[in-house]
This record gives structure tokens, C-alpha cells and sequence, in this order.
């Protein structure tokens, strides 16, 4: 950028003044626009599809972090691997777990790239999803958050539904009392942002994605891309499936908390949901995902386009 311009320090090494340590500006490599974020723990499984399949899709100039959040399997070794494999990767770890909000603000506080792709370790990126996500950012330089659709498929891999979220910013605003509008590991921000709004609330371990969306929007717009960007794992290991009646729990909570502090009126149809998930969570573990599933869908559906 500066093709020309130098600076001269005092070089501390051989203590004399007189002789000058030269940076030549242009020998400096430019920080990254894309840094791809991960925490993960104990996610052997499906980890090594996941990282391969983000490493297919970063452009060469961008960086890769990724957290082992204490992890006891053979999640060490395979990042390891991979980080020997591409000089994009940066490890981090957390010797004693930490929970994934600590580990995802830790990886974005050791970024450098104007946006955040947020990334998952069983999940896999579509072929440009990335490359998408940015030009859709520059190009609406007032939306801060941007989701896309998700395809889910099942432990093995195997696709069995498309899930679009609302595109547009008032859309995505109507349904944020009653259903999460995003899918989390579909989300590229802007990392400015994400870090002066806080982060993610280290203190919950579910839904501080949802925590999060409701502070950011009172500062910036949202919005979500119609073509997939991810293809997410349903299985019986995932944070969904184990934790659903403490995920709607909290959920709950935070947009009751929501209401009271951002000022929003909730509508009849908002209590009816919140309330009503929350009277959900009585029922068998299988019922529960059923009806969240269900109400879920039957809120996005109409809005999608």
C-alpha cells in the first residue's frame, strides 16, 4: 500500500543507537478480510470433514482459528494435522473446557479479518458460501449479520431437507420473539461489530446466539442469503438434540428480558409462542424436538422469500 515509506527504529539487540533497524512497509503482508472462527470439543467424528471442507472454500488470503475447547479424544491430533497441512490455520486450546461462548470470543478476539464466518466442527460448508457472504456484505454495508439457508443432513451425510430463514431485515425482526433467525454456524458478521457489542455472553451455555442477535439489533441490520451455505448435522450428539428443554428455557428468558429492556411491545402471537414453548418442555425429549421443529417451520415458511 505504501510502496515506499519506511520506518526507522532503534534496535534494542546491539543497544546502539546509531544503528538503525529498517521495516519496509511494503514487506509487510495485508491483514485478512476473511477470518473463519471454530471452537470445538471432543468432535473427532465429523471435525476432519468439517475443516476440509472450510479449507476448500477460504479464499488463500484468509485465516482459520480454531479452539480445542479441552477436548479428551483424538480432536488434538486432527487439528493438529491440519494445521501442518495449511499455514491458514491457527490453533488455540483451552486446557480445562470452557464452554463454546468463551471459546468463540476467544478465537474472534485473536482474529484480524474485517468478517467473522462462524463455523461448526460437525457441520460442512457449500462451495461458495463464503465468497457469497462477503460480496452480499460489501455490497450492504448497513447489515452487520448475515445468515443463509442451511441443507440438514443426517450422521451419515445424507441430505434429507432444505431450511431457508426470512431474507429481509423486518422480516427477520417479526420472528425474533418467537424463533432464532439465523442458523448459528451459517452466520458471517463484521468483526467490529461483533466486538463491541461483547461477544457472547460467557456465562450461558445455550442459546447465546439468540442472546446475541437481541443486542445487535438495536445497532445494525440482518438479513439472510435464499441459496444453502451449510450443510448441518442432525444427530444425537448435537447441542440441539441432548439440550432442547434448557435451549427453550433460556430462550424464553432472554426475550422476555429482551422485551423489558429494548422496549419491544410483544403482540399476543409472541406470548402465545414463548409461553408456549416453554409449556412444551414437559413433554418426552423426542416430542419436545418434534414441536420445536414444527413451530419452527411453520413460522419460517411464509417468510423465506
Amino acid at each position: 500500500m505504501f510502496p515506499s515509506l519506511q520506518f526507522v527504529l532503534w534496535s534494542p539487540a546491539n543497544m546502539d543507537p546509531t544503528r538503525p533497524l529498517h521495516i519496509n512497509m511494503a514487506d509487510q503482508p495485508d491483514p485478512p478480510r476473511v477470518s473463519i472462527i471454530m471452537a470445538c470439543r471432543d468432535s473427532a467424528r465429523y471435525l476432519g470433514t468439517a475443516i476440509e471442507s472450510l479449507l476448500a472454500d477460504a479464499p488463500h488470503d484468509s485465516e482459520v482459528i480454531i479452539l480445542d475447547d479441552g477436548s479428551t479424544d483424538d480432536t488434538p491430533h486432527i487439528l493438529k494435522q491440519a494445521a501442518d497441512r495449511d499455514s491458514r490455520i491457527t490453533l488455540l486450546r483451552n486446557e480445562q473446557p470452557q464452554g463454546v461462548a468463551v471459546g468463540r470470543n476467544r478465537c474472534a478476539r485473536a482474529a484480524s479479518g474485517k468478517y467473522l464466518v462462524q463455523m461448526d466442527a460437525d457441520d460442512v460448508v457449500i462451495p461458495g458460501r463464503i465468497r457469497a457472504q462477503v460480496q452480499f456484505l460489501d455490497a450492504h454495508p448497513d447489515v452487520g449479520v448475515l445468515g443463509g439457508a442451511i441443507e440438514l443432513i443426517d450422521a451419515r451425510g445424507r441430505k434429507f431437507r432444505t431450511r431457508s430463514y426470512p431474507a429481509h431485515d423486518s422480516q427477520i425482526r417479526a420472528i425474533m420473539y418467537r424463533v432464532s433467525p439465523f442458523a448459528q454456524p451459517a452466520v458471517t458478521m463484521r468483526r467490529e461489530l461483533f466486538l463491541q457489542a461483547g461477544g457472547y455472553e460467557p456465562s450461558y451455555l445455550f442459546a447465546q446466539d439468540l442472546d446475541l442477535w437481541l443486542r445487535l439489533a438495536k445497532v445494525t441490520r440482518f438479513a439472510n442469503l435464499m441459496q444453502p451455505v451449510l450443510q448441518y448435522r442432525v444427530h444425537g450428539r448435537s447441542t440441539t438434540a441432548r439440550f432442547i428443554r434448557r435451549i427453550q428455557l433460556r430462550s424464553a428468558r432472554l426475550r422476555l428480558k429482551a422485551m423489558v429492556n429494548h422496549g419491544h411491545r410483544p403482540s399476543l402471537v409472541d406470548l402465545v409462542f414463548i409461553f408456549g414453548t416453554v409449556a412444551a418442555t414437559i413433554l418426552p425429549l423426542p416430542a419436545v424436538l418434534r414441536v420445536f421443529e414444527w413451530i419452527r417451520d411453520k413460522l419460517i415458511s411464509p417468510l423465506k422469500t
